[in-house]
């Protein structure tokens, strides 16, 4: 739920114009450094934070200019959060937000980072920056009832996931929440959802299916008179909620947002 990371990938301008929207115009008059950014960039997205880190934290002296410092600094907290340092991360959004650098994209991974740590009151003050800055930030909206969901607080955990996907519908983050509180509340009904893909308006039914924890998504025409219909099997791993967990790659018609 932060931001979803892109396909490796050997070419380095890949990675530019994947994540075009942080970078911007990060180090266009210094090649050598926005070689080491790039660099930086493809060891996050292969995992590999350690090196991704030592990259990013010789850069922020290298930083001249706003786009530049803030496009460093994003891809440092994402580092730091994939790779577990959470609290790390925090500290580089909040100096970001200090430093009047924050943006929507950043309150939102806030909120997340702020979620992991149990520092709940703190996320849904920054969920309100966030939705302020960008009232149609679906990640936000996400993020936030994932805070309300491990607060206990199931009514809104519902009413922000709906609100998440009438602003994104083939966002499964919070299909999935919807699932879960579903299945937790031992409502034995399907879950539907109205989506928005490809200009069609279809829905998701999402029912249990097998003893593993797996569950499929019906996908459901209702523009049409005789429905075409098509499953996606999300296979499932255990989470700490003891529910589903890992998606099967490519069997969605969009990702999740990291954020």
């Amino acid at each position: 739920m932060f931001y979803k990371k892109a396909e490796p990938s050997s070419s380095l301008n890949f990675y530019k114009k994947f994540y075009a929207d942080i970078i911007k115009d990060s180090f266009e008059d210094d090649k050598k450094n926005q070689k080491c950014f790039l660099k930086a960039i493809y060891y996050y997205n292969v995992n590999k934070y350690e090196k991704a880190l030592k990259k990013l934290l010789f850069l922020l002296d290298a930083c001249s200019t706003r786009n530049e410092k803030y496009a460093v600094n994003v891809f440092l907290a994402l580092t730091y959060t994939d790779d577990g340092q959470q609290k790390k991360a925090v500290g580089i959004y909040e100096s970001m937000v200090n430093a009047g650098l924050a943006d929507s994209l950043v309150f939102s991974n806030l909120i997340d980072c702020y979620r992991c740590i149990g520092q709940y009151e703190q996320a849904y003050k920054t969920g309100e920056l966030a939705l302020h800055t960008d009232p149609k930030n679906h990640d936000a909206y996400c993020n936030l009832a994932y805070v309300f969901f491990e607060d206990g607080n199931y009514d809104k955990a519902k009413e922000y996931a709906e609100k998440s996907l009438n602003l994104k519908g083939n966002f499964i983050s919070p299909i999935h929440l919807l699932y879960v509180i579903s299945n937790l509340e031992n409502n034995n009904e399907v879950i539907t959802y109205g989506i928005n893909n490809e200009s069609n308006l279809v829905a998701y039914d999402i029912e249990l299916f097998d003893t593993y924890s797996t569950f499929k998504v019906n996908i459901n025409s209702d523009i049409k008179p005789l429905y075409e219909r098509s499953e996606i099997e999300i296979v499932s791993e255990r989470t700490k909620f003891g529910l589903n967990g890992a998606i099967k790659e490519g069997h969605l018609p969009g990702q999740c947002a990291l954020g």
